[in-house]
Formats: C-alpha cells, sequence, structure tokens
C-alpha cells in the first residue's frame, strides 16, 4: 500500500477509534500517577449549553479520562525536554531533580499574613511565638535551574519577611541551615517537600527559638520505608527520567513516646497509635506516610512528663518535622487552616498552648491566604 495512504487511514482509524475506545472503557474517578481527582461527565441541560459550562466540563472529562492519557503526558514532556525547553507545567527538570517553579509573591497577600501573625503573637505571651519559612529546592539549589528562569530569590524574601514580623516573634533560619547541608539528601528530586533529613536539619535550627536542647541522629532510629517514591512533582509531568525518591522515618524511643494521635477531621475525630500512616506506603501518595493526608487538625499526645503543649500553624512540610518534635513536648497540635472554614477556635483554644509555631515553605506562604484566618478568632 502507499505510504501516504496508509499514513491517511492511520489517521482517520486515530481520530475515530481513540474516542471511541475512550467513552467505551470504564472510567476512574482517581488518577494515581497525578494524585488527584478526574473531571465528571457534566450534565447537559439548556442552562449549561447556554452558558457553555457543558462544553467546558466536556473538555475536561475527556482530557482526564484520554485512552493511555499517562503515557500521552508522560511522551509530550519527552518531547518538549528533547526541544530544549526545561520547565513543563510549572516544574522545572534538570539532570538530577525536578524543582518547583515559584513565582514572585504576591506582596498584598504576603503583608495581611504577616500582619496577622504579628497580631496572633501580640495576644500570646511574649516570647512564646516562632516562625518557620522553609524555602523550597529551587532556592537550594539554584544551580539546577535553566540560567534564565525567572524564580524568586527565596533567602531574600524570608529575611525581608523576619524584619517586618519583628523582635515579638522568634525567626528560625531554616534557609542557611539547609543551604550548608544542601550536599545531603535534604529534598526529595521528585517532590516538593524537604525529606526527613530536610526536615532534622532545619528541626536544630529551631531549638533555640523554640528552647529545647536538639538530639542528634544518633538519637533516631532511621529507616528506609520506601525507595519507590515519585511525588509530586513527577505528577504534575509524569517524567520517568528522575530516579524515584527514598522515604525515611526517625523512630523515637521505638515509638513508644507517642501514647495517642488524634485527627480531627471537622466532622469526625479518629484516634491512631502512630504518628505514621503505613498504609500510604502502598499507595502513590507516599508523604502521606506522615500523619496522613492533611486535615484540619491533628493532635499527637506523647508520654514526656514535662507537660509542654506546642500549637503549630502549618502546611504540609510540617508532617515530617513533627517526628522530631516529639522528644521535647507532651502534646503537639498541629493545624491546618486551608482546610477550615471558619476560626481555629472552633477546634481548640491556642491559651491552653506553651508555645506556637508558624511553619511554611515559601511556596505555600506567598500563595495561600489562609493564615489570615488567625482574625477570625478575635
Amino acid at each position: 500500500m502507499n505510504p501516504k495512504k496508509l499514513s491517511v487511514i492511520l489517521f482517520f482509524v486515530l481520530l475515530f477509534a481513540l474516542p471511541i475506545i475512550t467513552f467505551a472503557l470504564p472510567k476512574k474517578e482517581f488518577s494515581e500517577s497525578e494524585n488527584r481527582v478526574l473531571a465528571t461527565m457534566p450534565k447537559l441541560t439548556g442552562e449549561t449549553l447556554a452558558d457553555k459550562s457543558f462544553m467546558s466540563g466536556f473538555d475536561s472529562y475527556f482530557a482526564d479520562h484520554f485512552v493511555f492519557r499517562d503515557q500521552w503526558i508522560s511522551a509530550k514532556t519527552r518531547i518538549e525536554l528533547l526541544s530544549g525547553k526545561r520547565e513543563i507545567g510549572g516544574v522545572f527538570i534538570s539532570k538530577n531533580r525536578m524543582l518547583e517553579d515559584v513565582q514572585e509573591p504576591d506582596e498584598a497577600l504576603v503583608d495581611k499574613n504577616l500582619s496577622a501573625i504579628k497580631e496572633y503573637a501580640a495576644s500570646q505571651e511574649e516570647g512564646t511565638t516562632s516562625v518557620l519559612l522553609a524555602p523550597t529546592a529551587a532556592d537550594i539549589y539554584k544551580e539546577d535551574l535553566p540560567s534564565n528562569a525567572p524564580v524568586m530569590d527565596q533567602s531574600r524574601f524570608i529575611q525581608n519577611s523576619y524584619d517586618k514580623l519583628g523582635s515579638g516573634v522568634s525567626c528560625i533560619d531554616a534557609a542557611g541551615a539547609l543551604g550548608k547541608a544542601k550536599g545531603s539528601d535534604i529534598f526529595y528530586r521528585t517532590d516538593h517537600h524537604w525529606t526527613s533529613l530536610g526536615a532534622f536539619t532545619a528541626y536544630q535550627a529551631s531549638a533555640s527559638a523554640l528552647q529545647f536542647s536538639p538530639l542528634s541522629r544518633e538519637d533516631f532510629t532511621v529507616e528506609d520505608a520506601s525507595d519507590e517514591f515519585l511525588g509530586t512533582l513527577y505528577s504534575k509531568t509524569l517524567y520517568n527520567g528522575i530516579p524515584s525518591d527514598t522515604i525515611q522515618l526517625y523512630h523515637y524511643q521505638d515509638d513508644s513516646a507517642v501514647t495517642q494521635v488524634v485527627v480531627n477531621t471537622g466532622s469526625s475525630k479518629e484516634s491512631y497509635d502512630s504518628i505514621y500512616f503505613r498504609d500510604f506506603l502502598e499507595q502513590k501518595d507516599k508523604y502521606s506516610v506522615f500523619l496522613g493526608q492533611n486535615q484540619p487538625v491533628v493532635t499527637i499526645k506523647t508520654n514526656n512528663p514535662n507537660g509542654k503543649k506546642l500549637l503549630v500553624f502549618k502546611d504540609s512540610y510540617a508532617h515530617c518535622y513533627a517526628q522530631f518534635l516529639i522528644p521535647h513536648y507532651s502534646e503537639i497540635a498541629l493545624v491546618d487552616m486551608r482546610y477550615m472554614s471558619g476560626s481555629y477556635k472552633n477546634y481548640l483554644e491556642s491559651s491552653d498552648y506553651d508555645q506556637t509555631l508558624f511553619l511554611y515553605n515559601v511556596s505555600t506562604f506567598t500563595t495561600d491566604n489562609s493564615v489570615q484566618k488567625l482574625s477570625l478568632a478575635k
């Protein structure tokens, strides 16, 4: 057969066959590879046709369920890399790692976040409020970014933010400590979080502000829980040219120090006996082995007799950081205001805690306004 005719026939087979197969195959509600809920078929009504929401929803539905979707995305990523492109869907891909593209901040949003923290600190006992703004890997590993990449100077942003907070807040220099440790595996290669070692580095840098003597790595038993972790940055690109990461758990006193973990979803409370949710090690979202997925409040209770209680306002960077706080507190409450519709005081009282720590990575702190919900507590 003539090659041109064969190409035309193949084109029309693909044009018609792939959509038919797409609609014929069973549909999934969740993509394990992309770690997200997939679009559902929109309802066809006169109203959705008129406002064009049906076609918009249908496009999303078809794109999410297209046959061989993962393979198409992976192939598209490789083709773009071969063409010289290094930024794919908000992710920079270097030879050794993937890096989240963190844009210049919304200054107005950041100022409101900082003002909310200052007001909170002023309402607490002097010297009991600390802030840790963590840089992302894109700041620590600048040399792995393209030379003309328009990325923000996170270290300067952190210092400027600390200057605005003033003397009423203890500011923790995690960026400096992480920069000195950059030769170690302190950030995942395929995920936006720091590793347990990165969190440990920040924990040691926190000791002065939080008024405890930090333990050494030798005080913990380190477990390689999984070497098959492909994280959020992989999920955005489905690029398999970077090796999978290893998830490490740092055990203190064989975990016997933890007496109870209470997860408050806002509608229910569930109790557990470990900070490690091992079922997630068998899933795509392996980072959730640390305290599970994001919830409004997670409270860790320990057998520490000192009676000290720490309140942590946080994003998910705090999840693997929390394992290092266990030796120093009898209770640690981790509050994620992104998952609250109202005030955190609907869940707990800050006056019940001796200290407060705000722990956010720069990417979250510059784009999320949930910190401003602190004002709802007035």
